[in-house]
């Protein structure tokens, strides 16, 4: 009974790190593509194409709610 117990114990602790692994590999791929489109935003804009650098930092905002600097180019 202590040896079934022990192989669930190591069964769960086996599954949340694959989880917690995964959640930070999403965490970091996410992390670097709204800075991607943040700078793809940045680019357009400097060569005067408006319009896509709104949409770049747009989909800088949907991977980041929280980046103000894609709210402010967006909107200057």
């Amino acid at each position: 009974m202590v040896e079934s117990r022990a192989k669930i114990v190591a069964a769960v602790c086996i599954i949340g790190l694959i989880i917690a692994l995964g959640a930070a590999a999403y965490a970091l791929a996410t992390g670097s593509q709204y800075m991607h489109y943040y700078n793809l935003g940045v680019e357009a804009q400097e060569a005067g194409d408006y319009d896509k650098a709104i949409e770049y930092y747009h989909r800088a905002i949907e991977l980041n709610p929280g980046f103000v600097d894609a709210y402010y180019n967006r909107g200057a």
